[in-house]
């Protein structure tokens, strides 16, 4: 996810794969990320580990949203959902946020006061392929296996989904900052989903 700028282009559904099958673009995963990632400490959580360590935002926020509704996912399917939008996170986002960052400095003599508007549809162009990636990750867990756990305290579960993919996916082993990064994403994610709780309908 990008640094919480900018609106995000209404979209409903896009193709996906060979047989062209409508892939849902605005679906429960993507709201719960967009709830959360209005949190500060949330974004600067996940924008930090994904700038230190390597890790996919999306994939965080996956491993709070699928803990959060009561599923338990192992390292093998986190995996497993980490090569399949590995092409995807590699040459199509990162090149992306590359030249976003870029155009937030002068480049040679087109300063950011030039380029204003340029950055802003690469930011927009950023966000709706995090959409799409989000998306696909959303449809491949309808045939990954997960452990029924809505009988445990939702928070825990989405701590245990976040330690592992943090630790046996990307390979933090620095326990302290796991540690760090798991509590500050997971508490910020409960906090913003209390918020929602508690406003008038």
């Amino acid at each position: 996810m990008i640094d919480g700028e900018g609106p995000i282009r209404p979209a409903d559904e896009t193709s996906f794969g060979p047989d062209m099958e409508p892939l849902a673009l605005d679906n429960p995963f993507w709201r719960f990320s967009l709830s959360v990632y209005s949190s500060q400490q949330v974004r600067e959580t996940c924008l930090d580990a994904q700038d230190r360590h390597g890790v996919d935002v999306n994939l965080m926020l996956l491993c709070c949203w699928v803990g959060f509704s009561g599923v338990r996912l192992d390292g093998a399917g986190l995996k497993r959902l980490d090569r399949l939008v590995e092409g995807w996170r590699k040459e199509v986002i990162g090149p992306i946020r590359t030249v976003r960052r870029r155009l937030s400095e002068a480049v040679g003599p087109m300063g950011p006061q030039v380029t204003t508007g340029l950055r802003d549809d690469v930011k927009d162009a950023e966000l709706k392929a995090e959409q799409i990636q989000q998306a696909v990750l959303f449809r491949a867990l309808e045939t990954l296996p997960g452990r029924d756990a809505r009988h445990a305290e939702r928070s825990g579960v989405a701590r245990m989904n976040l330690t592992v993919y943090l630790r046996d996916v990307r390979g933090v082993g620095d326990t302290a900052v796991l540690k760090q990064i798991v509590e500050t994403t997971v508490l910020g994610c409960r906090d913003e989903l209390e918020k929602e709780e508690d406003e008038p309908n």
